[in-house]
């Protein structure tokens, strides 16, 4: 068993986007299907990591919000 998150892009979006804008947060992940971002983190993820993961998503979304592109 593992965890394992996706995260889907709005229609208009590429998620390999989205992904080029979490690897400038430093955060790993992989685009799956056409829409989806996937978050495959490790087992021993604690709260800290978890937290700051989301924190980056957070900063590539503001980021891409104020991009009308």
């Amino acid at each position: 068993m593992g965890l394992m998150l996706g995260l889907r892009i709005a229609e208009g979006r590429t998620n390999a986007d989205f992904a080029a804008r979490l690897r400038q947060q430093g955060l790993l992940c992989v685009p799956a299907g056409e829409n989806v971002v996937r978050f495959v983190p490790p087992l021993i993820i604690g709260p800290t990591e978890v937290d700051a993961a989301a924190e980056m998503v957070a900063a590539a979304c503001a980021g891409w919000e104020s991009n009308s592109g």
